[in-house]
C-alpha cells in the first residue's frame, strides 16, 4: 500500500520560522513579550536571547 503524498507546490527557498513568526505577530500589533506571556513561555525561550525585543 502507497501512503506517499505528492504536494505540486515546490519552492525554491526557505523561511526561518522565527522570522515567520515576527511577521505575525508584527502583524496582529503584539510584542515579542506579549507573545511569550500569552503561550506560558519567557521571551528569551521564545526568541533567544538576541531576539528579544519591546517591539
Amino acid at each position: 500500500m502507497n501512503t506517499t503524498k505528492t504536494y505540486p507546490y515546490e519552492p525554491d527557498y526557505a523561511v526561518a520560522p522565527g522570522a515567520t513568526l515576527l511577521e505575525t505577530i508584527e502583524h496582529l500589533g503584539m510584542t515579542q513579550k506579549e507573545l511569550a506571556v500569552r503561550t506560558g513561555l519567557t521571551p528569551r525561550r521564545l526568541f533567544g536571547s538576541s531576539r528579544v525585543s519591546n517591539r
